[in-house]
C-alpha cells in the first residue's frame, strides 16, 4: 500500500489544513481559472519554483502556492525528480514528444512532462 495516498503533509489535504479563510484562498493559483504553467518551472532535481519572468504579485502567488500545498515535500520531489530523468532519457534517445506523453502518462504529474517536453 502507498503510503502517500491520502498524505496530509502536502497537496490539497496540506492546503485544508493551513488555509482557513476566504483572503488566503485568494492568494494561491486557481488552475480552473490561471494557468499554473504561467507561474511555475519544474528544477531538474524535482523542485517547483516561480517562474523567472513574473511580476512580484505572481511570484508572491506562485511561492504562496508551493508552500499551502507543500510542494516541495521530499516525496514529491523525488517523483518529480525520476519522472524528470525518465523525460531526458528518452529525449536523448530521440522520442517524440507525443511518445514521450504517453509513455509517461501513467506516472502523473502531467504538467511536469508537459513543462519538460514543451522544450523538446
Amino acid at each position: 500500500v502507498d503510503v502517500h495516498v491520502n498524505n496530509k503533509s502536502y497537496g490539497a489535504d496540506y492546503k485544508d489544513d493551513n488555509i482557513k479563510d476566504r483572503d488566503s484562498y485568494n492568494k494561491i493559483i486557481n488552475p480552473i481559472e490561471e494557468d499554473p504553467h504561467h507561474y511555475f518551472q519544474y528544477m531538474e532535481n524535482g523542485d517547483i519554483a516561480p517562474q523567472a519572468d513574473l511580476s512580484k504579485i505572481e511570484k508572491d502567488k506562485a511561492e504562496y502556492t508551493i508552500e499551502k500545498f507543500n510542494l516541495n515535500h521530499p516525496y514529491l520531489r523525488k517523483r518529480r525528480s525520476d519522472i524528470i530523468k525518465q523525460l531526458n532519457s528518452f529525449s536523448d534517445n530521440n522520442f517524440g514528444c507525443d511518445i514521450i506523453k504517453e509513455a509517461l502518462r501513467a506516472y502523473g504529474f502531467l504538467s511536469v512532462i508537459e513543462f519538460y517536453t514543451e522544450t523538446y
